[in-house]
């Protein structure tokens, strides 16, 4: 999670968020020299941008340790006042990426020998092989049958991302008490990945950051690129 004085950004996975970091900490730093400090405290007093850590939400999953991909419902709440933003993808595209990223094959969250009596090629999966494997690490994580809910992995995934109580609302899902799904997300303000370069320029020169600097950004190069296939 990245903070500056006008807004928070909320990392989501393989959107292109590692590359808008770059270019709004580039955007907000005179001296690149600061672009690799890490804020230790959660005050802007004396700093241009903090990026905190939070403790992995993966739902009911074993998953330890902190990352950076913090949700709505875990920003600080001395920073609640600020406004959020985050990066939306294709589905499809995005589901492409996370699988031929390949974080599932070192990480796939269920037991070895389930693992290996549902794919015993693992980890040579195809793309529908990956998908089925997404539904059983969501079904385990979440503890909600899909069929009923009448939502997928990657919608179970942006519920945890950017709802104001996820544990709230996969709690109302499970009881099929929900009827706006709308009503359980935070207010986040989402960039397209597609346009993402020239729509994160706009969006932090409405914000009041410098155009010249802003501009400036434009040498920065994508980060943690999945190498495209043919899908």
């Amino acid at each position: 999670m990245l903070i500056v004085d006008r807004f928070v950004m909320i990392h989501n996975p393989k959107t292109g968020s590692s590359f808008a970091r770059k270019v709004i900490k580039a955007a907000v730093v005179d001296d690149t020299s600061e672009l690799d400090e890490s804020a230790e405290s959660r005050s802007l007093d004396r700093k241009l941008f903090i990026e905190l850590e939070f403790p992995k939400r993966r739902g009911n999953s074993s998953a330890t340790g902190c990352d950076h991909h913090g949700t709505y419902s875990q920003r600080p709440h001395e920073f609640a006042h600020l406004s959020v933003v985050s990066i939306g993808r294709n589905p499809f595209s995005h589901i492409v990426s996370q699988y031929e990223y390949r974080h599932w094959a070192k990480n796939p969250g269920i037991a070895l020998d389930e693992l290996l009596k549902a794919f015993p090629r693992f980890p040579n999966l195809s793309l529908i092989e990956y998908l089925r494997l997404q539904e059983l690490q969501a079904i385990r994580r979440w503890n909600i049958s899909f069929d009923k809910a009448g939502i997928g992995p990657l919608s179970a995934h942006f519920i945890q991302m950017f709802a104001r109580d996820p544990a709230r609302t996969f709690d109302a899902m499970r009881g099929g008490s929900i009827e706006q799904l709308s009503d359980h997300l935070g207010s986040v303000h989402f960039l397209r990945q597609e346009r993402l370069r020239s729509e994160l320029e706009q969006f932090l020169m409405l914000n009041g950051f410098d155009p010249e600097r802003v501009l400036s950004t434009r040498s920065i190069g994508p980060s943690n690129v999945t190498v495209k296939s043919k899908l």
